[in-house]
């Protein structure tokens, strides 16, 4: 019973969040001609309903490179669309959510003058149908981009263009729950060694990984209880709630508060488990996760980071699990990343700062020394 009403109440809160997400974005997207626009289609091809997704540069002088994060362009590794069954009912993303380091060249590809690229996948792997009946696709994730001549004057930290291309498409669908494959995790693979006891926190297993990497893992690990609830505590109409949330409702207050007792309910009450370099970790990923999950997957790139909090600067081990069991027990999503740009989140859209994971992951931080 607990869980059903955990999941009630966190659906409760993303339809909240996407009904104001639904207007910000109509309210962006009107009257606006960006260079770069979209065409979306899906069909049912045998178990699997997909999505084809064109990308057309109409600018006949300029080409662009689009970065393929948060794109179909990289595959199903982000919620860059949403789903409508009937339109009234959202459905839950139920794919990857990837804590990753700052984009690098080879994650961007070219988009010349006049021409499209495209990509297809199958939904189904993120997204589950309950029933038959006609089902929306909305394409929602902010494009980023930047221009060939741009790209070759800048060396490391890109300068990006952002503009929201809201497109959906419709699609009826029958005899699904027959013919339509369901989402698969891929979690806790392996053999669990290692289950700690944390005193006031639940406990937490291994699956992989080495003494070394366990021990600053477990580190980081036993600070989050006590920190979260120092971050809950911190909950207040102040400068530092507004600073990474916007400005102070006691509507979004109230979903800041729901999701961090989340994920002090979610730690202190599940056996989790941290699964230590899996196969799927690309080299810029420090760590990924499901929600509604109880494991958290650790990449190579998270060892070499620094354990605790610090105010400023790059992530720690200790923030990125505060960030990872957002998404987890929260059901948070991945907006936008980096101080700057989750700054600006919280001016420019409250309602998605309440639910944007790296807001959560400052804000854990940066209580502690408030």
């Amino acid at each position: 019973m607990k869980l059903v009403r955990n999941i009630i109440l966190v659906l409760g809160l993303s339809m909240t969040l996407w009904n104001h997400v639904q207007a910000e974005m109509s309210s962006i997207t009107e009257g606006v001609e960006w260079p770069i626009s979209l065409n979306v289609s899906c069909q049912k091809l045998g178990a699997a309903v997909a999505c084809s997704f064109d990308f057309i540069n109409k600018n006949d002088k300029e080409d662009y490179y689009i970065l393929k994060r948060g794109t179909p362009l990289e595959g199903l590794l982000s919620p860059f669309i949403s789903l409508n069954y009937k339109g009234n009912y959202q459905l839950q993303y139920k794919g990857i959510h990837v804590h990753r380091n700052p984009p690098e060249r080879d994650e961007f590809i070219l988009l010349r003058s006049g021409k499209s690229i495209s990509a297809s996948v199958a939904i189904n792997n993120v997204f589950e149908f309950p029933k038959d009946g006609l089902y929306t696709v909305t394409y929602i994730s902010p494009l980023q981009y930047i221009s060939k001549t741009s790209m070759e004057l800048e060396s490391s930290e890109y300068q990006l263009i952002q503009s929201q291309v809201k497109k959906s498409f419709s699609i009826y669908l029958e005899d699904v729950a027959a013919s339509v494959s369901k989402p698969f995790k891929e979690e806790n693979k392996g053999r669990l060694i290692d289950l700690l006891s944390i005193e006031g926190c639940g406990s937490a297993g291994f699956i992989g990984g080495s003494i070394k990497q366990k021990i600053g893992i477990t580190k980081a690990h036993t600070q989050l209880c006590k920190h979260y609830r120092v971050a809950k505590n911190k909950i207040d109409n102040t400068q530092l709630y507004e600073t990474w949330f916007g400005e102070y409702t006691p509507s979004r207050a109230k979903l800041v508060t729901e999701v961090i007792l989340k994920c002090i309910e979610g730690l202190e009450g599940n056996a989790v488990t941290y699964r230590i370099n899996p196969s799927m970790c690309r080299y810029n990923w420090n760590a990924f996760t499901y929600a509604n999950s109880n494991s958290v997957s650790l990449c190579p790139a998270y060892h070499h980071r620094d354990i605790y909090c610090k105010r400023h600067g790059s992530p720690t081990k200790e923030s990125i699990l505060a960030h990872e069991w957002t998404h987890a027990f929260g059901w948070t999503r991945d907006f936008v990343y980096g101080e700057k740009r989750t700054k600006e989140l919280a001016k420019k859209d409250p309602w998605k700062a309440v639910m944007n994971a790296d807001s959560y992951e400052y804000f854990y931080c940066i209580s502690q020394y408030q």
